[in-house]
């Protein structure tokens, strides 16, 4: 926390009488006077200046927070601590271009760790460009178009890119934009009419992204929607193993799942609810929400040694929330439909404070099982460590392809050693899970520097080609999703290697370079491997909520939104840690 102010002037610094004063000694006296007077006005006119721009520059101080003249005017609740760096809209103070590519590891310490400052202005720089291109041709809808200019209720009909970044405009000090945001969603906000929507999506996004806003601003109704919210999805919950359906209507009351994927529930959809649920609970004091969770977490902890439902703590990727049993698609994956599942085993344990010892231990088995089937290395020159595929019914013969969104892999591990996870392997080299995590981010950053673009594709093939990795025919498209950047975040708040720095700026480069529109909003690519590329007209919520949260945040000092006291949901929206003993918040 930067504290404004500087020591008072020294008494060199004072005006030196004239030689001619001493014709007159009353004269003088009054004279020395009237400047001691203006001497000292001066100062508290710099001393206010230096505070007003301590605060343009990294917001106000703790003890201005703390009033509640602040909390009024919308600012954060001051034990939540963070920090922001406003400029000005448009692309005024960018970092370097060239600085990050051609530095060593030592260098980039220096000129990135040292001018943090700059980088993480050049990220809220795009997100206010982003925030513009939204606000100008999609507000109030899901989704914008920045090609062409408009927007549409593509997704939950819930306006999801206002909810969606609400904790971001927060957290990059753009209280602006969030009074606007704020205000829609008091005005506007409604769980009634919408139908057919996914459990899992308006859980993650809505649910979390309320819930988020609320415990960084304080603003009640925030809660009060978040609660209304969370009690018309239970529902869906009313199954026999209490694992959810993962489509529900908020009018007609119906849930369901889809019939190609024969009645079963993604597990990665049904295990990721828990840090939402658990903290409605902890902030409304219904217990009601963490009941509905926990049964689905302990269905998971329960099967875990259950051959017919898991290997060994790794499961497939649907499960049929009235028999328990898995559906014929026996995949394994910790890419779509099964990845989250296993994040929230570990941030369930970190949000209760390190106090639900089972949750660990089911975490721990379930990466005691990836490592021994899942973690191999391309045979090509590289050596690329990568988490493949598998079918549970054919464990011994993985499958060389891994999805983008196994990305966020590394940063599961780094956390969970950072909080006692794999103990057991912490002192071998190769099951170690910081070391993995290391291993595998490598080849998370290859996917985005091997392509012409320097942006990864959706899904690479290993050890094909002749290559250690290529982008996969039919998935070489580029959302600009946050799982990488996302690992990189914690990666480098839990080993200070700046490495991690150097790799997230040239991802923010190449986005800033091939993804942004000139007249607002930034747009995924379909095709990585073609320069220059196309662009695919959509600007996802994910891209205001996580990628360029994760980005800002990586430039950050640890104290604005520390680990020991915030856990980020899968959609980075960050909840408070609390102890089940305690009343009060970490």
């Amino acid at each position: 926390q930067v504290q404004a102010g500087r020591p008072a002037a020294t008494a060199s610094e004072l005006p030196i009488r004239h030689p001619k004063w001493r014709r007159s000694r009353s004269a003088a006296l009054r004279r020395l006077a009237v400047l001691a007077v203006l001497g000292l006005g001066l100062v508290v006119v710099a001393l206010r200046f230096l505070k007003a721009s301590s605060e343009l520059l990294f917001g106000p101080s703790r003890e201005d927070r703390a009033t509640p003249a602040f909390r009024r005017q919308g600012g954060l609740r001051e034990q939540h601590y963070f920090a922001a760096t406003p400029g000005p809209v448009g692309r005024a103070q960018r970092a370097p271009a060239g600085q990050p590519q051609s530095a060593t590891a030592h260098d980039a310490a220096t000129s990135i760790s040292g001018d943090a400052a700059a980088y993480q202005r050049s990220v809220r720089d795009g997100f206010l460009h982003a925030w513009k291109g939204y606000e100008t041709y999609a507000w109030g809808l899901d989704t914008l178009h920045p090609v062409t200019k408009e927007g549409s209720d593509d997704f939950l009909g819930m306006a999801i890119s206002i909810i969606d970044s609400m904790d971001t405009a927060l957290l990059m000090g753009a209280e602006d934009i969030f009074e606007k945001q704020y205000q829609w969603v008091v005005d506007n906000l409604h769980f009634e009419a919408q139908n057919n929507i996914n459990v899992f999506e308006t859980t993650i996004r809505i649910l979390g992204g309320l819930l988020s806003a609320y415990a960084l601003s304080d603003r009640k109704p925030l809660l009060d929607l978040a609660e209304d919210l969370g009690r018309k999805l239970l529902p869906a919950f009313a199954t026999k193993t209490g694992l959810p359906f993962g489509t529900i209507g908020l009018a007609d009351k119906r849930t369901y799942n889809p019939t190609w994927v024969q009645g079963g529930s993604s597990v990665a959809e049904a295990g990721t609810l828990t840090l939402e649920f658990r903290y409605l609970s902890h902030a409304t004091g219904d217990p009601v929400f963490k009941d509905a969770v926990d049964r689905i977490a302990h269905f998971f902890h329960d099967s875990t040694n259950d051959p017919t439902v898991s290997l060994e703590g790794l499961f497939p990727m649907f499960i049929h929330p009235e028999t328990g049993k898995p559906t014929s698609t026996k995949m394994i994956t910790f890419g779509a439909r099964g990845d989250s599942l296993y994040e929230y085993f570990i941030k369930a344990f970190v949000q209760t404070g390190a106090s639900e010892q089972w949750l660990l231990d089911m975490y721990d088995q379930s990466m005691s099982a990836m490592t021994k089937y899942l973690v191999r290395e391309t045979k090509g020159p590289k050596r690329l460590t990568y988490v493949a595929e598998l079918n549970m019914n054919r464990p011994h013969e993985p499958i060389g392809k891994m999805d983008h969104l196994v990305c966020f892999v590394p940063g599961m591990l780094a956390l969970g050693a950072h909080n006692g996870a794999g103990a057991l392997a912490q002192h071998h080299p190769e099951l170690n899970h910081l070391a993995l995590a290391k291993r595998i981010m490598r080849t998370c950053y290859e996917m985005y520097a091997a392509m012409p673009t320097g942006l990864a594709p959706e899904i690479v093939a290993l050890d094909e080609k002749g290559q250690d990795l290529v982008a996969k025919d039919g998935a070489k498209h580029h959302l600009i999703r946050p799982e990488a950047v996302e690992s990189l975040f914690i990666l480098w708040r839990i080993t200070k290697d700046p490495i991690y720095r150097e790799w997230g700026w040239k991802i923010f480069e190449k986005i800033d370079q091939y993804t942004r529109v000139p007249s607002g909003g930034f747009s995924g690519l379909t095709d990585v491997t073609v320069v220059p590329p196309e662009l695919n007209n959509k600007m996802d919520s994910f891209f205001l909520a996580e990628t360029l949260k994760y980005l800002y945040l990586l430039f950050t000092p640890d104290d604005v939104v520390p680990l020991d006291r915030f856990v980020f949901n899968t959609e980075a929206h960050p909840l408070p840690i609390w102890h089940p003993d305690s009343s009060r918040e970490t």
